[in-house]
């Protein structure tokens, strides 16, 4: 079973020795310079292999891991002002033809690489050029054939945008960024897996690909993602804790809860893995490295008796990565958070326990973010005056990607103080045109 999912990797064999791990505890050393934590602490819930592989050995690396102290801060949200955390933000008129137009987007269908926005519209993607927001052309190979997917659920394009990898039913396909079929990668079958299936996905480099797994009805969760190369072969596998199968098992099937899920975060050329409300993140390299990077704090918050969830922070939605900040939601239940508001499909007001937060690599400070106003949450523009900013993509090069849509737009500029470029923008577009893309250039590590 071992060798089969563990093949070897060049002239490194991926096995994890069982006798490496007896004895070994993890402790913490506190660099008070750098206000992160050093680790020479091996998670052996999160590290890869097969446990039942006695005698092989795998080289583990020991590196910083940052420490993430969400707990001492429940209850001190505050307003975040976009200069805090960017050098400069672009308002971009996306270029409105018949052949452009396009609907508001929904989460996972904004990527940014490279100079180029790839925008989802159902089955194929619009493709503009963000320097200036003009309409470059379609990609579309939804079919049937051989060197086509049924159907996309979700994409990837690589940092130098001339790649788009598209994420079908049981395989991904991966073209040129003119429609040029280059190859496919087939995903395991479920039986082979315990009937595993896949949830999130990324992409390592220019030849791994990251299958995220779903807890799904399981209580016996074997690995939280799979690695495999250009071939389809399973290099990596990455496994889910003891402790969070102990946890899935106390939950009823009915009431267990997304955050259990496995799932991927995209960090430059790299993939981050978060294991249910495991409170490590660890992250797989293009050399197929494998180290713990954050330490979550939950403490008191940690989501740990499914009958209290409403005293506890849960993980929302997407999470994001920069070279200097990462960005997360949580639920916040009934703890001290005030409320977001937002106008709902009826028009009237309603309001959501959700919070925004970022930690700032370089201090080793996390925030909570206060919401800026009914509908607005996230980062406040004091740049351009612009809305409130929170990312809906996080390009290689350290934009942060959102959008407002052009009806906003023309609104906000007539009732806010923004620049002279914000009004000139809201000054060139109609009610009707597409969304105005924001790309903020967030600092780098200082």
């Amino acid at each position: 079973m071992c060798r089969e999912l563990l093949p070897e990797f060049g002239s490194r064999k991926l096995f994890l020795s069982k006798k490496s791990l007896s004895g070994r505890k993890g402790y913490f050393l506190i660099n008070k310079s750098m206000k992160f934590v050093s680790s020479f602490f091996l998670l052996t819930s999160l590290l890869v292999g097969c446990l039942s592989c006695d005698s092989r050995d795998v080289e583990v690396g020991e590196s910083d891991i940052y420490f993430v102290d969400i707990e001492d801060k429940v209850g001190e949200s505050r307003s975040v002002y976009l200069s805090e955390i960017a050098d400069s933000v672009y308002y971009i008129p996306l270029e409105t033809t018949q052949e452009s137009v396009v609907s508001s987007p929904f989460r996972y269908i904004m990527v940014y690489e490279n100079k180029k926005l790839f925008y989802r519209q159902r089955e194929s993607y619009k493709i503009f050029d963000a320097s200036g927001g003009e309409y470059l052309g379609t990609f579309d190979r939804q079919g049937n054939g051989p060197e086509e997917y049924i159907a996309s659920v979700r994409f990837l394009v690589n940092p130098e945008a001339d790649l788009i990898s598209v994420v079908s039913y049981n395989s991904l396909m991966e073209y040129d960024i003119s429609g040029n079929f280059i190859r496919s990668v087939e995903f395991p079958e479920a039986d082979s897996l315990n009937g595993i299936h896949y949830f999130t996905f990324g992409k390592i480099g220019d030849e791994y690909y990251v299958l995220g797994t779903s807890i799904g009805k399981r209580s016996d969760l074997r690995y939280s993602s799979l690695i495999l190369d250009s071939v389809s072969n399973i290099v990596l596998t990455t496994g889910y804790p003891e402790k969070e199968k102990e946890f899935v098992k106390r939950v009823p099937l009915m009431s267990r809860i997304s955050g259990m899920t496995p799932y991927l975060i995209k960090y430059k050329d790299e993939v981050r893995v978060i294991n249910g409300y495991d409170e490590y993140i660890i992250g797989v390299n293009k050399n197929l490295q494998v180290d713990t990077v954050y330490k979550l704090n939950l403490g008191k918050y940690k989501l740990s008796d499914p009958e209290k969830a409403d005293e506890s922070l849960q993980r929302f939605s997407t999470v994001f990565e920069s070279s200097s900040y990462l960005f997360m939601q949580f639920r916040t239940g009934n703890l001290p958070f005030a409320k977001r508001e937002f106008v709902n499909g009826s028009g009237k007001i309603a309001s959501a326990s959700l919070a925004c937060s970022y930690f700032d690599k370089s201090t080793g400070e996390f925030s909570f973010i206060a919401p800026a106003g009914i509908g607005q949450f996230g980062f406040i523009d004091d740049i351009e005056g612009g809305p409130a900013v929170w990312p809906l993509y996080v390009s290689s090069d350290d934009y942060m990607v959102s959008y407002v849509d052009a009806v906003t737009f023309i609104e906000h500029a007539s009732t806010h103080d923004v620049s002279e470029n914000f009004r000139k923008v809201a000054e060139g577009i109609d009610e009707t045109d597409n969304p105005v893309l924001v790309l903020v250039k967030l600092k780098s590590l200082r």
